[in-house]
């Protein structure tokens, strides 16, 4: 399907024509899969949670912002069912989708970090009406010592940047054992290695650009568990060393940005408010898209006098939509994601099929990560690639 792989090709770019093409190819998904895949568990239990996030929104503090959060829920929840019956039947799409994702990443990356050299020469020596430059008053200077390219923020490209690491990391594995053939619309081109391991690094440099110490943490995840499915043996040796490698990937954080000290994060104060605002309201929760506004009348945390969100994708979904809704939605994609094996082959190197499988289960992990300390799915270019990595983990699972 051309329209899915230049889809992917160009989300982190051209966001809205991308998704517009994800769209047309998912409705292609249910145009084959119809009638029978909205009579199939999965559809019916999205189809439950729809309802309860209906539920909540009508019944949300403020209304209309609940129901136009909706929009980063059912959408993608349609697209999910829908790519789930196009990856099951061409299979052959997901390798390739994975080079896709992780090539198209390269620019991105560059860009990224002349966007750092730009601004540390900047600091360091100063240049006069900065400011006024073109794309650097706006774009640019949003966030002064990280970088954001058009994310609009530095923690979501850093998100996105965690899913495609992932990939790369299994285009590595992959790469080690055998070439790897790329498909173009001018014949089949060959991988070199070095090209893939190469854009792996250049990505996990530009994670460390953005100063997101979550997706630093995340992508030290990714790393040891590539190191424990390749030498099981070296357990402890290789948990110690990620260990390490995280605590000094904080501090580097920390100092290229000059973030403040990670006890000193308003997380630690946010969650409690997250936990009295859920038992408060327990079953349909304050209304999507909510907290915002509660945040300002509750005991607002010193320095930081507006917050979107609490900083963890669960606790954000049980305090606005309730914890039926978070429960749900959890077990449906632990189910999708887990519930068919297809982990047990990551931790064998002799069992893995290939590199591209353990690239996808890394991307998705890596975003699962990310979500224990920060909320992303604002945007739509990781809620998109976060739902394509679950529908090509789900039809993995069952292969």
């Amino acid at each position: 399907m051309p329209i899915l792989r230049l889809s992917c090709l160009l989300l982190p770019y051209l966001t809205v024509v991308s998704l517009l093409g994800l769209l047309i190819s998912a409705g292609q998904g249910w145009q084959w899969g119809w009638p029978g895949i909205g009579q199939t568990l999965k559809a019916r239990l999205f189809l439950g949670l729809t309802l309860l996030l209906i539920i909540s929104s009508l019944g949300a503090v403020n209304r209309g912002e609940a129901l136009l959060q909706l929009v980063h829920f059912i959408p993608f929840f349609i697209f999910f069912l829908g790519l789930d019956v196009v990856f099951n039947q061409k299979t052959s799409l997901l390798p390739t989708l994975a080079c896709d994702f992780v090539l198209a990443a390269l620019p991105l990356n560059l860009l990224a970090l002349g966007e750092w050299l730009i601004k540390a020469l900047y600091r360091e020596y100063g240049w006069p009406n900065y400011g006024a430059w073109p794309l650097v008053g706006g774009a640019l200077n949003i966030v002064p010592d990280r970088v954001v390219i058009w994310f609009g923020d530095p923690n979501f490209f850093a998100s996105y940047l965690v899913m495609i690491f992932g990939l790369a990391l299994g285009l590595c594995w992959q790469a080690g054992q055998n070439p790897i053939s790329y498909p173009t619309p001018w014949g089949t081109l060959v991988l070199p290695a070095s090209l893939i391991y190469g854009t792996t690094a250049v990505n996990g440099l530009t994670i460390l650009a953005t100063a997101s110490r979550t997706g630093w943490g995340a992508i030290v995840l990714q790393l040891a568990l590539v190191g424990l499915a390749w030498q099981r043996r070296l357990l402890w040796p290789i948990l110690m060393a990620s260990g390490g490698l995280l605590l000094a990937g904080l501090f580097s954080v920390a100092g290229v940005s000059g973030r403040p000290e990670f006890t000193a994060d308003p997380r630690f104060s946010l969650w409690p408010l997250g936990w009295r605002l859920m038992v408060e309201k327990p079953w349909f929760g304050w209304g999507l898209g909510n907290f915002k506004e509660l945040y300002p009348t509750m005991a607002t945390i010193p320095n930081y006098p507006a917050l979107a969100h609490l900083h963890n994708y669960w606790l954000t979904l049980g305090v606005e939509a309730g914890l039926p809704a978070m429960i749900l939605l959890s077990g449906i994609v632990l189910w999708q994601a887990w519930g068919n094996g297809v982990w047990l082959q990551f931790f064998n190197p002799h069992n893995s099929r290939s590199g591209w499988q353990l690239g996808y289960g890394l991307g998705f992990l890596g975003t699962v990560a990310y979500g224990l300390l920060d909320v992303t799915y604002f945007q739509a270019a990781n809620n998109a690639l976060g739902w394509l990595l679950l529908a090509a983990l789900t039809v993995i699972g069952q292969r």
